[in-house]
C-alpha cells in the first residue's frame, strides 16, 4: 500500500464504495488494472494525465493526491488557511457554517483568551484521549518526576482491564528504617472525572466573565 489518496477519492471515509475500479476507468479512461496499481502499489509513480485526470473528476489537487497537502478542494484559500492553522477540511468547513450563525459571538468570546482557551482543550483532550497510565515518583538525585520501573517504587495495578496506580500519604513512625505510608490505588480514570470537574470550571468562569460584560 502507498500514502497516495486514489484510493480515497473512489471510496468515502468509511470504506464504503462510491464506484468500482472498472466504473471509474471508464470515467477517467484509465485502464482497471492501473488504477489498482495506483490505489495499492507503493512503487507506482502516477502520470501526469493521470493526476490531471483525478484532479479535473474530483476537483481535487495533484498535492493531495500524492500526500503533501491535506486539504482536498481546488480551493486556495482553504489550502493557506490549513497551513497556517492547522485546521483540516472537515473543521473548516464547520467554521464556514458557523460563521453564518449567533454561535460565531460565542466562538470568538471563547477563542480571544488563549490561556482559558488552552486549559479548556487540555482537558477535553485529558478526556478524550488520557494517557497518564505510567506510574512515577520524583528522583531526588535528578530533580525530575521519572518513571517507576520498580514496584517498590510506585506499583500500578491492573484488574478487570482498569489500571491503578498507587499514591501514599506520610505516616509518623519508620518501617525497617523508612518512612512508612498509608497506601491508596486510585484508577487511571479518575483523570477524566478530573477533567470534566476541571471542564465545568472553565464554563462557569466563561460564563461569569460573558454575563460581566453583557449585561
Amino acid at each position: 500500500m502507498n500514502d497516495y489518496r486514489f484510493l480515497e477519492m473512489r471510496v468515502d471515509s468509511l470504506g464504503r464504495k462510491k464506484m468500482t475500479q472498472g466504473e471509474l476507468a471508464k470515467e477517467l479512461n484509465i485502464d482497471r488494472n492501473r488504477i489498482q496499481q495506483l490505489e495499492t502499489s507503493s512503487k507506482v509513480i502516477p502520470k501526469k494525465e493521470e493526476l490531471r485526470a483525478y484532479c479535473e473528476y474530483f476537483n481535487t489537487t495533484s498535492d493531495y493526491l500524492l500526500g503533501i497537502r491535506n486539504t482536498k478542494p481546488l480551493d486556495e484559500n482553504m489550502a493557506m488557511i490549513s497551513k497556517t492553522t492547522g485546521l483540516n477540511e472537515n473543521a473548516i468547513e464547520a467554521l464556514k457554517i458557523i460563521k453564518r450563525s449567533d454561535y460565531i459571538n460565542t466562538l470568538n468570546f471563547i477563542m480571544r483568551d488563549y490561556a482559558l482557551l488552552g486549559a479548556f482543550l487540555s482537558n477535553i483532550e485529558l478526556y478524550l484521549n488520557n494517557k497518564f497510565d505510567t506510574p512515577v515518583h520524583f528522583d531526588d538525585r535528578l530533580g525530575i518526576f521519572v518513571e517507576s520501573k520498580d514496584v517498590s517504587d510506585n506499583p500500578i495495578l491492573i484488574s478487570s482491564n482498569e489500571k491503578y496506580v498507587s499514591i501514599g500519604r506520610k505516616l509518623d513512625y519508620e518501617v525497617a528504617r523508612q518512612t512508612a505510608f498509608e497506601t491508596l490505588s486510585v484508577p487511571v480514570s479518575i483523570l477524566e472525572s478530573h477533567a470534566l470537574h476541571c471542564i465545568q470550571q472553565l464554563l462557569d468562569d466563561w460564563k461569569k466573565e460573558y454575563k460581566k460584560e453583557n449585561h
